[in-house]
Order: C-alpha cells, then sequence, then structure tokens
C-alpha cells in the first residue's frame, strides 16, 4: 500500500456532515470551477455503478475523452478515478494527492477543517479531470444526494437516479420516502432527469421533487420493457419510450438487473443526443455501449462457474437471488459475507427462501469497525435453512472451502458486501 492509499485510508469514511461549504471550499483551493465541466451526475441505491459505467463507456465509443468518478474501489484505489474507462496511473493518482494534500492544509490553516475520506478523493478526481481536459464528466454519488460531496456541482447536464431502496437509514432516512427524498437532492431547476419509478412511493418523490424544479423527465419502469430473452451471456429486451419504439437492445451481463440499469443509460444517452449534439453519439454508438460496457462486481465470472455480485443490500440481494434463480441448471453453492450496519437477518432470509443453493460458506468480512463474526451468518443461516453451512473465519479460508466442496459441473456465487468481493477478486487475482 502507497503513502497516498494509507493517509487516504486513515481519513474517517463516514465523517457527519450537514452542508457542503468543505466541499465548496476544497474545489476553490484547488482552483476548480464545476461550472466549466459538462457532468451527468448519478444517484441511486443499487444499480448507479452500472448506470455511469454504461454512460461512459458510450460517450467513449463515440470518441469523447471522459472522466468517470465512481466509489467503492473493489481492488485498487484508483479504480475511483477513471479516464475513459480505465482507472488513472499510479503516478497520476499520487500527483493528485500530493495536490489536494497542501490544499487541506491551507484549509486548516485558515481555520477550516480537513476533507473527509470521500471529499478528499472527489476533489482529487475534479483535479485529475480538469488537469487531463475531459469532455464529459461521470460522477456517482457516494451516500444519498442532497448532501453528498458531488452535489457541489449546480448545472448538471443530465441526472440520472437508480433504483432506491432501503440502505444506510442511519443516514437517509427510516422510510422509503425519506430515502428518496434525499437521492432527489440532486434534481436541479430545469436539468433533464431519468429515473426508475417502479416503486410508486419513489416515483410520487422523484416526480414531485422534478415538477417543483420544472426539470423535464423520463420514467423507466417494467412497462418499458418487454420480450426479455437470455442468450447465453448476454440478454435481449426491447425498450419502449419515447426515443425508443421497442428497439431491441443486448447488455453483456447474465445479471437480470442490467435490464433496468441499461434502459435508463440508454434513455439519458439519447436525450443527451438530443441536448448535446457535440458530443457524437449516435443510435448505433449507444447500442454498441451498452452492449460492450463492463461493471466489474456485478454478476461477474471471474473463472469458468465461479460469479461474484455486490449486492449488500435487500434490494441488491433480490435483484442478485432473480439472476441466480433464473441460472439454476445444476447444483449452486453461495459464499456469503455482510458488514454489521446491513440488514443481513433479511438478506440470509431471502436467500434462504429463493431455493437457488444448495450449500452455503459464510466469513468474516474484514472491513474497519464494520465487520460482522462469520458465527453471526452460520447462526442465522441455520435459523432459515436445514441445508449444509460451513463457516470460516476469513474470506481467503472461505473461498478455499468453496472450491473444495464445489463439484466440477457446480456454480460457486459469491456475494453479500462489496468488500467480500474485492477480496476475493484480490486473492484470484494473486492466484494467476
Amino acid at each position: 500500500m502507497t503513502e497516498a492509499e494509507k493517509y487516504i485510508n486513515g481519513i474517517p469514511k463516514f465523517a457527519g456532515k450537514t452542508e457542503l461549504k468543505n466541499t465548496e471550499l476544497l474545489m476553490e483551493a484547488l482552483g476548480i470551477d464545476t461550472g466549466d465541466m459538462k457532468i451527468i451526475h448519478v444517484a441511486g441505491t443499487n444499480g448507479k455503478g452500472s448506470v455511469c459505467s454504461y454512460i461512459s463507456n458510450t460517450l467513449v465509443k463515440a470518441g469523447c475523452r471522459v472522466g468517470m468518478f465512481i466509489s467503492p474501489h473493489l481492488v485498487k484505489i484508483n479504480e475511483r478515478i477513471q479516464i475513459d474507462n480505465t482507472s488513472v496511473s499510479d503516478e497520476i493518482f499520487e500527483e493528485a494527492y500530493e495536490t489536494v494534500l497542501r490544499a487541506a492544509h491551507r484549509m486548516e490553516q485558515s481555520g477550516g477543517r480537513h476533507p473527509a475520506y470521500f471529499e478528499f478523493l472527489f476533489g482529487m478526481a475534479m483535479l485529475v479531470f480538469k488537469q487531463q481536459k475531459v469532455q464529459y464528466v461521470v460522477l456517482e454519488t457516494g451516500l444519498g444526494g442532497r448532501l453528498d460531496s458531488t452535489n457541489i456541482v449546480k448545472k448538471p447536464l443530465m441526472t440520472v437516479i437508480a433504483s432506491v431502496s432501503m440502505d444506510h437509514m442511519h443516514v437517509l432516512g427510516n422510510t422509503i420516502e425519506q430515502i428518496a427524498s434525499e437521492k432527489a437532492g440532486i434534481i436541479k431547476k430545469g436539468v433533464p432527469l431519468v429515473f426508475y419509478g417502479e416503486d410508486k412511493r419513489v416515483r410520487k418523490v422523484l416526480e414531485e421533487r422534478a415538477q417543483k424544479l420544472l426539470a423535464p423527465y423520463e420514467i423507466i419502469d417494467s412497462s418499458n420493457v418487454s420480450d426479455i430473452e437470455k442468450k447465453g451471456k448476454f440478454i435481449d429486451f426491447s425498450l419502449n419510450n419515447r426515443y425508443y419504439k421497442k428497439e431491441r437492445f443486448s447488455v453483456g451481463s447474465a445479471a437480470y438487473y442490467q435490464i433496468w440499469n441499461s434502459s435508463l443509460a440508454a434513455t439519458a444517452l439519447a436525450w443527451l443526443m438530443e441536448t448535446e449534439p457535440e458530443c457524437g453519439l449516435t443510435c448505433e454508438t449507444i447500442h454498441e455501449g451498452i452492449q460492450t460496457a463492463f461493471w466489474e462486481g456485478r454478476m461477474e465470472e471471474l473463472r469458468p462457474q465461479i460469479y461474484v455480485d455486490g449486492a449488500h443490500n435487500e434490494d441488491g440481494i433480490r435483484a442478485f437471488l432473480e439472476t441466480a434463480k433464473a441460472m439454476k441448471d445444476t447444483r449452486q453453492l453461495l459464499m456469503f459475507s455482510a458488514v454489521a450496519d446491513k440488514d443481513y437477518v433479511s438478506m440470509i432470509q431471502e436467500i434462504c427462501e429463493a431455493q437457488a443453493f444448495d450449500e452455503y460458506v459464510v466469513c468474516t468480512v474484514e472491513y474497519t469497525n464494520r465487520a460482522m463474526p462469520g458465527d453471526v451468518f452460520l447462526e442465522t443461516f441455520r435459523k432459515f435453512t436445514d441445508k449444509p453451512v460451513h463457516l470460516e473465519e476469513t474470506a481467503a479460508g472461505a473461498l478455499k472451502k468453496s472450491l473444495e466442496i464445489k463439484g466440477s459441473n457446480d456454480r460457486l456465487f459469491i456475494a453479500g458486501s462489496l468488500y467480500l468481493v474485492g477480496e476475493v477478486k484480490r486473492i484470484i487475482g494473486g492466484l494467476a
């Protein structure tokens, strides 16, 4: 681990915050004016990273230079800052770190406070995007929307809100309406909005906010999609709305939830093609960008019949299970872990009731003070299933055990936490 990464990891990750002034001060200290940038701002509980990937990949295919800021990273911290879908080099990352660190010290010396973990990385990203002269910036919110550091952007080109569900309730609120209201904080006056509106409660909150701000909007829900067909490692479907008249799309993923994320992105891109002709988008480019986009850790096949999925809350698990059940044509195993602030009991109950798996391996995923002992998962699984459940203390031990019990024709899934997925990717990468 580099000195830069050690320092950044030492900054509190979940610092409390009630306004965006400190992030604005950091931008001033770095000489960055977000008003000079063409930004697509993306929020949501599940799927926002995938939406960012579809949009970024398509703009790159159109010949644009694109900066993308995402979180969390799975294996290496550089993943959070990307140029044309590639993580920035260590050299670029280190230079940005040094510049932001100096700015942070100046802020402290003048009576301000040191940027929080996410603010620091966001500052680095925006500095890199300015220095690299990107044409478009795709920004993924970290947590919520209204008070997220990325929400200092006053006039993005477009906002997109992916699926909204119950997560981070201790910060965002205890009802789906409260959480939707926080996500709605990225909606800006007159700025086009595309959102996933299957949940009527979420739809009502987002529509009311958009109408209040005179923001034109398009909604994606199940009525817009038809003729879903799985073709090996691709899913084909028809999209029908203002821009597409039952047009066939293909996504390079086994995950059914990517239908909705790609539909959001395709609609946003078609709108962008209309309002931003200089971006060079065409219908053909949009199809190519959607089909060829790859998003790590989302129903990703690491090795033959070994899949990782970043499902880490109830809705994420539900979407993951939909795909796992559809794939079940052989014996399936699940390696599971979660962090302590997730509703792991509900997640495990859903997993067991789905009957998608024949055997389970659980472990502890080490992540600062959010680790949950694996024996808690063992006890919880045994409340809901009579199928074999194995306990290993570490992700490495759990992966070893999973591979030992996996038959040659069996399928192994690894899910429950993005940090677990990242750890497994590190381990398998080391074995490659």
